[in-house]
């Protein structure tokens, strides 16, 4: 990976999420404050609903543009997201902070299938999965440094916050401008490849069901997503219920919010620490055996948080959280870059990234039942939603499943 672009393009990669993941665990806090569990989940959902559709046709306008143009628009979404949600802080309106959410997490899903695509087209098969692993680590990282600074910003919003952010977003802006040549292949697509290219939305949502493959990954997927995002979406609201008082951790008190960023941190260092290590580990195992295993540890993890009480206890749960999550650290990009077409990767990648944005609508859900079966029920569903998906992995590498050739894709071998 010695291409300077692509260094550009992990800089802005980062840049995007420690923006997003500053907000995201946070948002749901802000709208609990300001109206009530009901009404923040259903217009979380709302905005997870736009996502999914920003994402596929971020996927079809990667393919049937260019991958640059997708970088800039998303790029320039979170600049003005970014202003918003200062001036809604300063202001004190939790509508325009909703906002600013709303369209980072449109901007963020419309770039994700354009930049995994651009991965694709610049570097060969080797090169890629270390560059998934790369783009992997710098996630963890935003997820350590966003929630960390989120907490700070909480309460408050003070000027170096303003300066920095917005010199940030500046830079994201200058990268996609000036520092993202287009794949020149793109431009050159045949007839026949453009075509399929310049597919509609509807063809896009059909492409998951033409292919078994990919169909039983999102399905999978979204089932094991209900569990590990409740590390943002119910986890917060848990440790403010049961750790509400400050507590002392090597001689620091901190107060609940920063209990939660340390949690985070916590995971988010071990995986940067850790990443490179289990990417390599992962040619020890099967594909089936990384996917399942995942999804049983990321049951076990929701049942140790679902009952603990004090921090050890959440402790302890998300290192096994993050175990489950270093099963897979390369594989998934891998496995849906080894499926997709050339002239679909962007569509491909639109479609697996459904997931997230499908289990941002229904993974807040479980924040409304909590009034009802309480935090331990909670996480018991997510548990039980993520041994669904440690069986539906099981069944994409069934023979029968890997030998199935689709219209729109290619069969691929997988060591079982």
């Amino acid at each position: 990976m010695k291409k300077n672009h692509m260094r550009w393009r992990f800089f802005a990669e980062g840049i995007q999420n420690t923006l997003f993941y500053m907000l995201f665990p946070f948002i749901v806090l802000y709208l609990n404050d300001a109206w009530n569990p009901y009404l923040a989940s259903f217009a979380l959902a709302i905005i997870s609903i736009l996502g999914v559709i920003s994402g596929i046709w971020g996927g079809i306008f990667a393919d049937r543009i260019g991958r640059k143009p997708m970088m800039i628009s998303s790029s320039i979404g979170f600049l003005v997201a970014t202003i918003l949600f200062i001036i809604g802080r300063i202001a004190g309106s939790n509508i325009m902070v909703f906002g600013s959410f709303g369209l980072m997490s449109i901007a963020y899903s419309s770039y994700i299938p354009a930049g995994r695509a651009y991965i694709s087209d610049w570097l060969d098969e080797k090169e890629q999965k270390k560059a998934y692993v790369f783009t992997y680590q710098i996630f963890n990282v935003a997820v350590t440094l966003g929630p960390l600074i989120g907490s700070f910003i909480f309460d408050s919003m003070p000027i170096w916050f303003i300066g920095t952010s917005l010199v940030s977003v500046l830079t994201l802006v200058y990268i996609s401008l000036w520092k993202t040549p287009e794949f020149q292949v793109n431009r050159k697509l045949g007839n026949e490849e453009r075509m399929n290219a310049n597919g509609k939305f509807t063809k896009a949502v059909v492409l998951i069901g033409k292919d078994k493959r990919l169909l039983i990954f999102v399905v999978a997927s979204v089932f094991a997503a209900q569990a590990f995002m409740q590390l943002e979406i119910l986890l917060p609201s848990t440790l403010l219920d049961r750790l509400s008082e400050s507590t002392s951790i090597f001689g620091f008190t901190i107060n609940a919010s920063q209990n939660y960023a340390s949690l985070l941190m916590t995971n988010g260092i071990l995986v940067i620490i850790l990443g490179s290590m289990a990417a390599r580990l992962s040619s020890k195992y099967s594909t089936r055996f990384g996917f399942v295993g995942s999804s049983i540890l990321y049951a076990f993890s929701m049942v140790i948080f679902g009952f603990s009480q004090n921090y050890i206890g959440f402790f302890i749960g998300v290192l096994i959280l993050t175990v489950a999550e270093l099963l897979v650290v390369s594989t998934q990009d891998s496995y849906i870059a080894g499926i997709a077409p050339a002239n679909q990767k962007a569509q491909y990648f639109a479609a697996a990234n459904i997931r997230y944005s499908i289990s941002r609508i229904f993974a807040p859900q479980l924040l409304a039942f909590v009034p009802l079966i309480r935090h331990e029920g909670a996480f018991l569903v997510a548990a039980f939603s993520s041994l669904i998906s440690a069986f539906l992995f099981f069944m994409l590498f069934q023979k029968s499943i890997l030998a199935y050739n689709s219209k729109v894709g290619q069969s691929i071998s997988e060591k079982i």
